[in-house]
């Protein structure tokens, strides 16, 4: 089967208008489901970065926080323990917020994309809506056409 025998868009003796108001609904519905994933990836990863500043916030939370456990390795060490898990504590905020940034920069990007998508399915509509261009290009295919018959 050929694309002309399958496909509604590019059958030779069709309507323009026919024929471009069929490409522009499978665009648009092909266009939208793009935007649904788009928009439900972009919900995934606001959800990752709600995780994250969660994480970031219980980190310096503790249970009992005036309670200090007494560790004998503190008394017999050269190294300051505290110090060692001052530094491990902040890395590990350091690593958070450098993934929630990462998140916000995925984030941004699927935003534009579907921003993308918004404008082109708006000018595919206007196209199509737009009878002047429609009038102009049936003239053209139909001198076309009268060409071909010559």
């Amino acid at each position: 089967m050929s694309v002309k025998d399958k496909n509604g868009i590019f059958i030779q003796n069709s309507n323009l208008k026919d024929r471009l108001t069929v490409l522009n609904d499978r665009l648009k519905r092909h266009l939208s489901s793009e935007c649904i994933y788009l928009a439900d990836q972009k919900a995934d990863l606001e959800n990752q970065v709600m995780q994250l500043k969660i994480e970031k916030e219980q980190k310096d939370k503790t249970l009992f926080q005036n309670v200090e456990k007494k560790d004998v390795r503190k008394f017999f060490s050269p190294l300051n323990l505290k110090e060692i898990e001052k530094d491990q504590k902040d890395e590990k905020q350091k690593q958070i917020t450098m993934e929630m940034e990462r998140i916000q920069q995925e984030i941004i990007q699927i935003e534009n994309r579907m921003n993308e998508i918004k404008e082109l399915i708006y000018d595919m509509d206007d196209l199509v809506n737009d009878r002047q261009f429609i009038e102009s290009i049936e003239e053209k295919d139909s001198e076309q056409k009268i060409e071909k018959i010559f």
